[in-house]
């Protein structure tokens, strides 16, 4: 079974889809993201039968603003049982598409090439279909042998016969793996010369080996492959490797009943190597097989003893290598030490309710430890060493965190070996209840509603606390609050035309009217009367063109409070129209961007800043009581900016051709066209390609680019002209 080549391949991109994309165009950007349906089609063919290629994978990669190369996204693209493929939806940019390599044939890029580097540019333009991006494959060459024992020269399975080129060792270019007899076939091969290796891994008793019976690829034979050609009988008699075994006693305590032992080997630069693994037993007994000859370190853990290295070492430091020879078996039986007792210290305090009377039976939560109250409200808990966090419960009490005397000690719980950390004592309250009514200004119960209550701390600040939805007669109630000054925030569901309004009807917490909640009692009656809400709408557009899915923030700026930020970012409409609907009256900032954080470099939902993405415009709006604004913007501001400029490649010579890079711009998404000229003056040629003629002979040549995007202004530029036409 053949398995596709990880080098140069487009799935390494397809990895970093969120690095790719996501982190430079904020996610897999999608026809209503770039304004376009564009596509790119054509056909895998065989290179030399002209026939279609069925079942290979195709991958189409678009150049991001930073100049790397990623793929969108979506589905893997598939050939058809004649060859053709097609990507659709794609917005407009600067793309490169390959043919994943597979059994029978090798991997090409568009324009012939054999790497991303050297692929041929394909410039998708808006709403365009890019067709006849047809892909000759050659046929793949193959090598093909058996995996045999040395022992037995029977055939050994699930053996994973890799092939390397010779000129980079760090990945493998091909792979397979060995049939049940034996028999493998790395297929999906290029022209070239490779190291082959057949590795195995445990519980195989056997070791790797590398063509022709070497030891790594160091001292392998290199293997010279013609294109399309098959080299056969690439054989790998395998040796058995060493065998460690042996027992696992935790002193004093018996054999060791599960667990693992681990052998490794350092090579020359240090680094060390795992080269095999066994689990524990029930009766403590291992078997590791398949070792190579060498000096090897073991390790032994599990659950139930310290982790050891041969010869009674803690670390891998201070470990006594163990050599073993190829075919051998090594005995090796270890005492292992149970681990040392837990370092306790003691944690002891006192629970009591607001009124100093001790409560039995409260449950003391000591990080993920507990213990309950005595008679007197006491407790005691012995634990390990550690700094924990800690809460109170008890049944008809509200839960409680622990706060030292001191506000500036800290709220954490240190244990101390051999220590009693005390005085982490804790006060219980009974639950309070507040309840009431909400209403419109006409005195209306709202039926869709939410309230919050929010509690004045020590500090004079305020805390929200609690919360509860509203009943469909306009009551509601909010219980399990401690004892203390309150004030409450009515908040209505959408469409209600309310805004939100703090009790009393004001829009500023420093103004709310406030309310005393007792101890464990109820306090009622509590009503709250919304204030009519504002709005704002209008239209974005471009020279009278409606720009669609645009961010715009809207940001309350006065009368200052907590409940600024509850105004959402709004998107302009298919239309460019906008509505920002349940405004608490007062002052407000909308700032208009240019367009979507996507295309920017932010997540899909993302909220823009000023920073990340570019302004277009801003307004300052008052929002009265009920009152509704229209605020129509003509964008102006936006500008394109180059990330990197288009320029022009190839021989300037008549009868050669050359090409546009087209280059890469900020927003992502943009619509690319090219004019030759000659000289001064415009040629009649478009495209990323100019094939020079008689005509250009002694002229210098450059591509005038013009960049645009519905609602930026135009960019325009030319390349860098070519020296003076030479003739043919």
């Amino acid at each position: 079974m053949g398995m596709s080549s990880h080098r140069d391949r487009p799935w390494v991109y397809k990895a970093l889809i969120a690095a790719v994309v996501a982190a430079v165009l904020g996610g897999s950007v999608s026809p209503a993201d770039a304004g376009t349906t564009a596509s790119i089609s054509g056909r895998v063919v065989d290179a030399s039968t002209g026939l279609g290629v069925a079942g290979v994978t195709v991958d189409v990669l678009i150049n991001n603003n930073s100049g790397l190369w990623g793929s969108l996204g979506g589905a893997p693209i598939v050939t058809a049982a004649d060859g053709t493929y097609t990507d659709s939806n794609l917005p407009y940019g600067t793309y490169r598409v390959s043919v994943e390599a597979s059994q029978d044939h090798v991997s090409r890029w568009y324009g012939g090439g054999t790497s991303l580097s050297t692929a041929t540019d394909i410039a998708v333009h808006e709403d365009q279909a890019t067709t006849g991006i047809n892909i000759a494959v050659p046929a793949a060459a193959h090598i093909t042998g058996e995996v045999t024992g040395a022992d037995t020269s029977a055939g050994v399975g699930q053996v994973y016969v890799v092939a390397y080129k010779s000129t980079d060792l760090s990945y493998p270019a091909r792979s397979a793996w060995s049939d049940a007899n034996g028999t493998y076939d790395v297929g999906g091969l290029d022209a070239g010369t490779y190291i082959v290796c057949a590795r195995t891994s445990p519980p195989s008793p056997y070791l790797w080996q590398c063509w022709q019976a070497a030891a790594d690829t160091s001292s392998a034979r290199p293997i010279t492959v013609p294109a399309g050609a098959t080299i056969a009988n690439t054989d790998f008699v395998l040796v058995r490797g060493a065998t460690l075994t042996g027992t696992v006693t935790i002193a004093g305590n018996g054999p060791a009943t599960s667990g693992y032992v681990e052998v490794y080997q350092r090579d020359s630069q240090g680094v060390l190597w795992q080269r095999g693994r066994s689990a524990i037993g029930s009766n403590g007994s291992y078997q590791v097989l398949g070792l190579p000859a060498a000096s090897l370190f073991v390790s032994f853990s599990g659950p139930g003893f310290a982790t050891e290295y041969w010869e009674n070492a803690t670390d891998l430091a201070h470990a006594t290598p163990v050599p073993v020879t190829a075919g051998s078996t090594t005995t090796l039986n270890a005492t292992v030490e149970p681990p040392p007792p837990p370092q306790l210290g003691t944690v002891t305090g006192r629970v009591v309710d607001w009124q100093g009377a001790p409560i039995a039976g409260a449950t003391v939560n000591v990080g993920q430890h507990s213990t309950t109250t005595l008679s007197d409200g006491t407790y005691s808990l012995t634990i390990p060493v550690g700094t924990y966090g800690a809460y109170f419960t008890a049944p008809g009490y509200l839960e409680a965190n622990y706060q030292p005397a001191d506000p500036s000690a800290s709220s954490y719980v240190t244990v101390t070996l051999g220590q009693t950390t005390g005085n982490i004592d804790a006060t219980l309250y009974p639950p309070a209840r507040a309840s009431g009514t909400a209403t419109d200004p006409d005195g209306h119960p709202l039926t869709n509603f939410a309230v919050w209550a929010m509690r004045r701390n020590s500090n004079g600040h305020w805390d929200t606390v609690g919360s509860a939805g509203g009943s469909s007669t306009g009551t509601w109630q909010i219980t399990g609050l401690l004892g203390g000054t309150y004030t409450f925030v009515f908040l209505a569901g959408p469409g209600q035309g309310l805004a939100t309004t703090y009790l009393g009807g004001t829009h500023s917490i420093a103004t709310a009217q406030t309310v005393d909640v007792p101890t464990g009692g109820s306090t009622g009656d509590i009503a709250g009367v919304l204030d009519r809400a504002g709005s704002i709408s209008g239209t974005l557009t471009w020279t009278g063109m409606s720009l669609a899915a645009h961010p715009i923030s809207v940001v309350k700026t006065a009368p200052q409070d907590w409940l600024n930020d509850l105004v959402p970012t709004v998107t302009t409409h298919e239309n460019g129209t906008y509505t920002v609907n349940d405004l608490v009256p007062g002052t407000y900032t909308l700032t208009y961007f240019c367009d979507a954080p996507q295309v920017f470099g932010l997540a899909p939902g993302a909220t823009p800043t000023p920073s990340t993405v570019p302004v277009a415009a801003t307004r300052t709006i008052t929002v009265t009581s009920g009152g509704s604004v229209r605020e129509d913007v003509d964008e102006t501001g936006c500008q394109l900016a180059t990330t990197a400029k288009a320029t022009t490649v190839g021989v300037p010579r008549v009868g050669r051709t050359l090409t546009a890079r087209v280059g890469t711009y900020r927003p992502y998404a943009v619509r690319i066209s090219i004019t030759w000229f000659r000289g001064t003056r415009a040629t009649t040629f478009h495209g990323s390609t100019y094939r020079l003629t008689k005509l250009d002979r002694g002229q210098r040549i450059s591509a005038h680019v013009r960049v645009t995007r519905t609602g930026y202004r135009p960019l325009t530029y030319a390349t860098s002209p070519t020296h003076p036409i030479a003739a043919g």
